[in-house]
């Protein structure tokens, strides 16, 4: 019997779809990709092969016009004609695992995440007193005052701004949107 190498000479392109560019969908593309170049630089070492394997081929596709967008809404007033943006997603993030602290510290170290100190309060309308024309203030109370022991993050300038970073960071990864084509540094677009 002739003697067969347990080592493949052309290791196949793995390809894999994410459905969604949401957060969720970028981190799951970000951890993809570093561990797919750990592997690929272990087994480098181990073969002393300088040949380099093939890239995988992940796909993110995203119903939206862009990614990270954490349901957020713009409108203009028509009265006014000023734009305004509601996000209607999370408003803030927490990094409860040790793994996840480490993931999100280059972003940290940035800027692009920071802590988020928000005063948060009841407010009640105010309203006209009967004997009055006079409206009164509204009444404010603090609503909570947060632990410090769990620190809660937001992206800046706004939360939209780590999903795209998240995108233009990834190299094996093409993004289809459903309504049109965006470009990245180091990202593949496609619309379909």
């Amino acid at each position: 019997m002739a003697h067969q190498s347990l080592h493949a000479t052309d290791i196949a392109s793995p390809k894999i779809a994410i459905i969604g560019g949401g957060l969720t969908g970028l981190f799951t593309a970000t951890l993809l990709e570093r561990a797919f170049t750990q592997n690929q630089t272990q087994e480098q070492n181990r073969s002393h092969n300088q040949d380099k394997p093939s890239s995988p081929h992940i796909i993110v596709f995203e119903k939206s016009r862009s990614v990270g967008r954490l349901a957020t809404r713009y409108r203009t007033d028509s009265h006014t004609g000023k734009n305004w943006q509601w996000a209607f997603g999370a408003q803030f993030f927490t990094a409860k695992t040790n793994s996840f602290q480490q993931f999100i510290t280059p972003w940290l170290d940035t800027g692009l995440l920071q802590p988020w100190r928000a005063q948060v309060i009841d407010l009640t309308p105010a309203t006209a007193t009967e004997t009055s024309d006079a409206t009164q203030s509204p009444d404010r109370q603090k609503k909570e005052q947060w632990n410090t022991t769990q620190a809660r993050y937001i992206s800046t300038p706004k939360m939209t701004s780590w999903g795209r970073t998240l995108a233009e960071e990834l190299t094996h990864t093409t993004i289809k949107f459903r309504w049109c084509s965006k470009k990245y540094a180091g990202i593949r677009r496609s619309h379909n």
